[in-house]
Parts: C-alpha cells; sequence; structure tokens
C-alpha cells in the first residue's frame, strides 16, 4: 500500500515585478507580475494556487487576472497570496509585498501675490512613467495651444510673480489676436527626474491663470498702458493685482477734463490696479475754451479802462492814488473850486483894504474946512462938506460894488479858463498814462 507523503509549507515569498509596488494616485499600474515562493521547495502545495488581496483597498486594489495595480489614496497596505491550510498544523500560509501611493503633484496660483508654486511626490509610476525619486517640476504655460515659456522648479517651490509677470507682457499680441475681455493661461507640472528636467510625463497636474483685458478710450485722444516696462496702444493685458500706467494724450486744441470713472482726475497720466477686465474713459474738453474766456475777459478789462479814461478826461476829474507810484505826485495840484476860493479870497481882501483907506481920507478933509469959520458958515459948509463927502461915499461904494463884480466877473472868467486848462491837461496826462509814460506835477506850470 503506498503512503502519500505532504510536505507542509513553512513560508511564501511574494515577489512582484517591478520589484517596488508604487503608484500615483487615479493611476494605475499594469502586467504587475506577483509571485509566490513556497520554501521549502518540496512542498506538496503550488504556488499558483495562492490567492491574492491587497489589506485596505481603500488606498490600492490588485487584479489578479488582469494583474492591475491601482492607486486610490495616499498611503501604503500591502499585496498578499495566501496558501489555505497549508503549514504543519493546518493554518494558512501568506507572503506579502508593500504598495506605495503616491500623492499626485499640484500646481497653485495664488493671484493674491502672482505666483505659481508646485508639490511634486517623491516617487511616480504610472502606466507610461516611472520615476522612482522625484527631483523637480517642470512648469510649462500655454496659451490657446500654445507654449508661452516653462521654468524647472524645486520640489516645493514656485514661479515668482517676476518671472510670470515678464512671461505675460512678452505674449501680449497673442492675447489681442482674440480681443476676449478675460484670457485664461494654462499652467502645467510635470515631475522630473533630475532638477533640470523638462520631460512631459503623462502624470502632471495643471491650475488656469485668469489675464484680465484693459482698455483706454475717450474722443479725441490716443491711449497707451505701461505694465512692467511693457506699453502697448489702447489695451493691455494683466494679472489680477497687476499695477498699470495708463496715459490719455489729448488731441491738439483739447485738454483732458476728468475720467469717467473719477472726475477728481484731472491729469491725463493715473496708476491703476487690476481687479478685473475694465474700460477707463478719458473725457476731453477744448482748450480753447479757457483761452476764449481769458481773451474776453482781458478785451472787457481794456475796454472798461478805456471808457473809464475817456469818462475822467471829459469831467476833469482823475482818480489818483495816494502814496508812491505812478502819479502819485499830481496829489499837490490845486482842485478847481480850490484855485476859485483863493483867488476869490484874495481879491475880497485887496478892495475891501483899499475902500477903507480911501473913506478914511475923505471924512478927513471936512473936519479941516470946519475949524477956519464961523459956527453957520461952518455948519452950511460942514453940510455942504458933508454932502459932497456923501456923495462922493456913494461914489466910491458904488465904484467899489462895480470893481467887486468885475472882479468877480473876471474871476469866473479865470475860473472858466483854469477849468478847461484843466481838463485839457488831464486829457493829455491821461492819454500819457495809457501810453506807458508817467506824468508828474513838475512839468506843469498852474497860472491863475
Amino acid at each position: 500500500k503506498e503512503v502519500e507523503i505532504i510536505v507542509p509549507v513553512e513560508s511564501i515569498t511574494v515577489t512582484t515585478s517591478p520589484d517596488d509596488l508604487y503608484v500615483t494616485v487615479g493611476y494605475s499600474i499594469s502586467s504587475v507580475t506577483a509571485a509566490a515562493t513556497i520554501i521549502p521547495g518540496t512542498s506538496s502545495y503550488d504556488a499558483a494556487n495562492a490567492t491574492w488581496s491587497v489589506a485596505d483597498t481603500s488606498i490600492a486594489t490588485y487584479d489578479s487576472s488582469s494583474k492591475v495595480i491601482k492607486g486610490v489614496k495616499v498611503g501604503t497596505t500591502n499585496l498578499t497570496a495566501t496558501l489555505a491550510k497549508s503549514d504543519k498544523n493546518g493554518n494558512d500560509v501568506s507572503g506579502t509585498a508593500a504598495i506605495n501611493v503616491y500623492e499626485l503633484p499640484t500646481i497653485t496660483y495664488s493671484s493674491t501675490t502672482n505666483t505659481v508654486a508646485i508639490d511634486v511626490p517623491g516617487a511616480v509610476r504610472t502606466d507610461k512613467d516611472d520615476i522612482s525619486s522625484v527631483k523637480s517640476g517642470y512648469v510649462k504655460f500655454v496659451y490657446g495651444g500654445n507654449t508661452l515659456g516653462g521654468f524647472n522648479i524645486e520640489d516645493g517651490g514656485s514661479v515668482s510673480s517676476t518671472r510670470l509677470l515678464s512671461l505675460i507682457n512678452s505674449n501680449q499680441d497673442k492675447f489681442k489676436s482674440s480681443g476676449n475681455d478675460i484670457e485664461t493661461v494654462m499652467a502645467y507640472v510635470y515631475p522630473q527626474a533630475t532638477t533640470s528636467g523638462t520631460t512631459e510625463t503623462s502624470l502632471y497636474a495643471s491650475a488656469e491663470i485668469p489675464v484680465y483685458k484693459i482698455n483706454v478710450t475717450g474722443d479725441n485722444i490716443t491711449g497707451t498702458i505701461t505694465g512692467s516696462g511693457t506699453t502697448t496702444n489702447s489695451s493691455y493685458y494683466a494679472l489680477n493685482g497687476q499695477s498699470l500706467t495708463l496715459k490719455a494724450t489729448p488731441a491738439s486744441g483739447y485738454k483732458i477734463k476728468y475720467w469717467d470713472d473719477d472726475n477728481s482726475i484731472t491729469s491725463g497720466t493715473r496708476t491703476v490696479a487690476v481687479s478685473g477686465a475694465r474700460t477707463y474713459k478719458a473725457i476731453t474738453t477744448s482748450s480753447s475754451t479757457s483761452s476764449s474766456s481769458s481773451s474776453s475777459s482781458r478785451t472787457s478789462s481794456s475796454k472798461s479802462s478805456s471808457s473809464t479814461a475817456k469818462t475822467t478826461a471829459g469831467t476833469g476829474t482823475t482818480a489818483r492814488t495816494s502814496g508812491g507810484g505812478s502819479g502819485s505826485g499830481l496829489d499837490s495840484v490845486p482842485r478847481t473850486g480850490e484855485s476859485k476860493a483863493i483867488y476869490g479870497i484874495f481879491l475880497l481882501m485887496l478892495l475891501s483894504a483899499a475902500g477903507a483907506v480911501f473913506y478914511a481920507v475923505r471924512i478927513a478933509k471936512p473936519v479941516t474946512a470946519v475949524a477956519g469959520t464961523d459956527s453957520r458958515e461952518g455948519a452950511a459948509s460942514g453940510f455942504d462938506a458933508d454932502s459932497d463927502s456923501f456923495a462922493e461915499d456913494t461914489d466910491m461904494e458904488t465904484g467899489y460894488a462895480s470893481a467887486s463884480d468885475d472882479a468877480e466877473t473876471d474871476m469866473e472868467e479865470d475860473t472858466a479858463d483854469t477849468e478847461a486848462e484843466e481838463a485839457k491837461v488831464e486829457e493829455t496826462s491821461d492819454n500819457k498814462e495809457n501810453e506807458g509814460e508817467v506824468i508828474e506835477e513838475d512839468d506843469y506850470d498852474w497860472k491863475y
């Protein structure tokens, strides 16, 4: 009778190809070979009968028939091969191999700082890529199917705002060709095996970068926009928060009145911070408007001065300033009223003195005659003398009155002549003052 000897399994060793089972989240590794080696080799059990499983299917899965490992989430789990009831005690014997699921690379655009930061995994494995030790990430910027540029960035690093702004500025023509208010630049990061690699692997991550159109418009102006050293006409595509200098140059005969979004800004040049697509309009006005107003004011002032000068000359009255300056010396010249009063007073005083002397002489003569005759003859003679004296006195008073009348008539005629002469001098003085000449008091001799 034959006796069957069963050799139990002491252990199972699982080997895989590739030998390091790591996979990226969301990606798969196809044609993975997992083999179980039974010890001792003389065991009565066949490894082909092993059952394959994954300890934590929330991290990874394994299809033994298709031999595909797929990453589900970041973490580590085990791929296990089991031979049921195979040890000497009838227990299961298992062997395992680790499965490491790595994170995806990430790329993040900050609209506050205008930077692009990356984070790449330590290793990458997909059906097409196998980088067991990732050193950097290649960041590429694409717009409308065209590559704008790219940079190799170490893990955890970022594309600086200086680099990004320069990239946007140097591709203004590409953005303008579409004319849309908002354009989108795509940023991609590819894990690299070296610190200078630029291979576009099948595994990558992406981020969107919005670019906004800024316009400068207005009637009768030429608009320009400058951003980070680049100047364009009328429109410019910029990143959020970017500082731009807007300039509206008015056409000949016009000037900037204000801007439609802020009427307190009257300069043609201004600085704005971008917060979205926007059009800034410069409002202009004719520069000849103020000039015409100024010219009209000057003309009106000139006419008013001329009219005043003519009126002054006609009335014989001239307005003069006190103190120094042109024409100030003319204040000491006697006015028409002053000269008339002085002349009249002087003449009256002279006539009064002459009349008094004459009267005194006439009275003294009858008194002397009376002293040489008798009382009757003296009285008669005195009466006759008094009568003669009275008649002479009357003649004197009549002469005095006539002389006074003649003097007053002469005075009025002289006054009229003086006023005419003053008016003529005043008119001559005003005319010369209008011609930029200064009339001084000593230039004239006043005679009454």
